[in-house]
């Protein structure tokens, strides 16, 4: 696939009040839980995802917007992170709908926007069972990441 197009502009001139309200956000966020289960795992749905960080969003003069945009021939959904002194970034992601109906179209939709918006914020996911254990789990040294099968797709092939 084609590489994303080098003229976008990915971010606002100055970015600097953005990060620090972007740090606070983070700091005061908490983790969106995976509260559903569909195909096999747990998910925090977009719902739970917006819930979370409306109000540390709001706090910190921050928002999020969605738009869809044409990138190099695919529909791809434009996630928006703005503050209110005017800077912002965004990223994209691209739609993949299983079939081109109106249900697979707003099934992707909503996917890209709930991992756009948890990418952009940097937004935590627990499970429902480990918010409890989350701050007084330790991680022992023994423990082995997990290495996936397939290797993951660059954003450029993705696009």
């Amino acid at each position: 696939m084609e590489a994303p197009p080098q003229d976008i502009t990915w971010r606002s001139d100055d970015i600097t009040k953005l990060l620090a309200a972007l740090s606070k956000f983070q700091g005061e966020v908490k983790a969106a839980i995976k509260g559903k289960e569909g195909y096999g795992y747990k998910y925090a749905d977009i719902a739970a995802v917006v819930a979370v960080a409306q109000e540390p969003l709001a706090k910190n003069g921050l928002c999020v917007t969605h738009i869809t945009v044409p990138v190099n021939g695919r529909t791809c959904l434009r996630t928006i992170l703005g503050h209110e002194s005017g800077q912002w970034i965004l990223g994209d992601y691209p739609l993949l709908p299983v079939k081109n109906d109106p249900q697979a179209i707003g099934s992707a939709v909503t996917y890209a926007r709930r991992y756009n918006f948890m990418a952009i914020l940097g937004l935590p996911v627990a499970d429902d069972d480990a918010r409890s254990a989350m701050p007084d789990k330790k991680v022992s040294p023994k423990t082995k990441a997990v290495k996936p099968s397939v290797p993951a797709k660059t954003e450029a092939e993705l696009l």
